[in-house]
């Protein structure tokens, strides 16, 4: 859904109490409260989104499509198994990585520089014209 403000998505989630999946598309600067009852989360074409404050414990999928100032991400819950960051230019570092993180992708990420320990659980990596990001040096580390 196309959300222009906070204000919209709040609204729309108050509305919506049991969502499991969400797909976010629109000009929001942040997002701060996202129901309790996610398993899918989706950020696509966000321009202005900087900061996502916080993120359901129950989150298993997060994807960031297109948002290319974001530069703050919340602590990853524990539940996480795939995250995907994809034209996010700004984004400097991710916080540590869930124990039970089975895929991660970095697309287009050209300022991406910090990625701590991998889990040991990771299955897929993928990274794609993240010039920063010594991906040689994640693996050996692990």
């Amino acid at each position: 859904m196309k959300f222009g403000s906070e204000k919209q998505l709040a609204a729309y989630t108050k509305k919506n109490p049991n969502l499991r999946s969400l797909y976010i598309e629109g000009r929001l600067e942040r997002v701060s409260a996202l129901p309790a009852t996610l398993t899918h989360l989706i950020f696509v074409d966000c321009p202005k989104l900087t900061t996502v404050s916080a993120l359901p414990a129950t989150l298993t999928h997060l994807y960031f499509y297109n948002c290319p100032v974001l530069t703050d991400v919340p602590v990853l819950p524990a539940t996480l198994t795939r995250l995907l960051f994809e034209w996010c230019d700004a984004l400097t570092s991710v916080p540590d990585l869930p124990a039970k993180l089975t895929y991660l992708d970095f697309f287009w990420c050209r300022s991406l520089k910090m990625v701590r320990a991998l889990p040991s659980t990771l299955t897929h990596l993928s990274s794609v014209d993240c010039p920063n990001l010594n991906v040689a040096a994640l693996l050996a580390n692990r």
